[in-house]
């Protein structure tokens, strides 16, 4: 739907059909609404004297009211005392989803595609300031994901190779034939013990 010119109904800027998928959080908000406002024209939200909302009704009876609760928005008067609005604009929560998607570390293609922008280079002019930050969080990221990677190695070591039990083996083997070997040569004498052995030896 379109303000300009009068209240039009009709496709997108660009002429082409527009799938958004909702967050599950969205998805229910919009139920309950749904089914507390329903619409016989088909239109999710509605003014309170039935029909669609207009813009400039939503921006001035609730959005800006709504600013100025919560202290993103003031009444201030101008030099001629001319009382005007002043702070986060209805559009700027469109931004605020951009920047919510990038410091998620969506990819620049997927926002592109969620905002319906003609072009990825719309995409990239108008919020490729937010990266250089978003790429700091998602190192960040990594190096949480490699120090929990640490940390679970060191709890479950990794099981020796076939080569490793191997190699202990042979060296068992031999420990076993140099002490065979040892006690050979201490035959007759009682008890065989490594400090006789080299007594025989050397004398």
């Amino acid at each position: 739907m379109s303000e300009a010119g009068g209240l039009r109904v009709g496709p997108t800027k660009t002429g082409r059909v527009r799938t958004i998928t909702l967050p599950g959080f969205l998805a229910t908000v919009l139920e309950e609404h749904i089914d507390r406002y329903p619409s016989p024209d088909g239109w999710l939200f509605t003014a309170a004297e039935g029909g669609p909302v207009h813009h400039h009704n939503l921006r001035r009876r609730h959005f800006q009211a709504a600013a100025v609760k919560t202290g993103l928005g003031a009444i201030v008067k101008d030099e001629h005392g001319k009382r005007h609005y002043e702070g986060v604009r209805f559009h700027d929560l469109r931004h605020t989803c951009a920047a919510l998607l990038i410091a998620a570390g969506r990819h620049l293609e997927e926002i592109k595609t969620h905002l319906g922008h003609s072009s990825i280079r719309v995409t990239s002019d108008r919020y490729g300031h937010l990266f250089p930050e978003a790429r700091a969080a998602i190192a960040d990221a990594l190096d949480d994901v490699f120090e929990t990677s640490r940390a679970q190695l060191a709890a479950c070591p990794r099981p020796e190779s076939k080569n490793a039990n191997t190699e202990r083996e042979a060296a068992a083997r031999k420990r076993a034939a140099d002490l065979r070997t040892f006690l050979e040569r201490t035959t007759g004498f009682e008890p065989a013990t490594p400090t006789l052995a080299r007594l025989c030896s050397t004398s």
